[in-house]
């Protein structure tokens, strides 16, 4: 039964992150952002880590392979454009989002932050973490 509601909700997440995004690389990075954000807004499934659990011996980045590809082709042509800080990857940009959206759902599901903040969070921590930060 997992199977079934997990592989729905991914199916959920692929189609809804495979929209058209703005065609501006920042823009886009953060529209897909508010999108992946948004999906545990309208799916809380998403929070629930029992639906998920067997496929926790993957590579974190290949696990999410359904829902990232978007994601990947953002942070291929900001990287193109400008280079993503510090000499990160590609690979590694997308795996530390995912890290970053999982640390954030769980403080929502541990009640130590609402869905709203830990949205917040999440979408700061990722646009600062891959986009040149401007010094004055």
């Amino acid at each position: 039964m997992f199977d079934t509601i997990a592989e729905e909700l991914i199916a959920v997440a692929a189609a809804q992150l495979s929209l058209p995004l703005p065609e501006e690389t920042e823009t886009a990075l953060d529209t897909w952002l508010t999108r992946a954000w948004g999906l545990l807004q309208t799916h809380s499934g998403f929070l629930n880590p029992a639906l998920f659990a067997d496929r926790s011996d993957r590579d974190v980045v290949t696990a999410h392979e359904p829902v990232v590809g978007s994601l990947h082709r953002i942070l291929e042509h900001l990287d193109a454009a400008t280079g993503l800080p510090g000499k990160m990857s590609v690979e590694w940009a997308v795996a530390a989002i995912i890290a970053l959206g999982h640390a954030a759902s769980q403080e929502v599901a541990c009640d130590r932050m609402t869905l709203d903040d830990a949205g917040q969070a999440f979408r700061a921590s990722a646009l600062r973490l891959c986009l040149p930060q401007t010094r004055s």
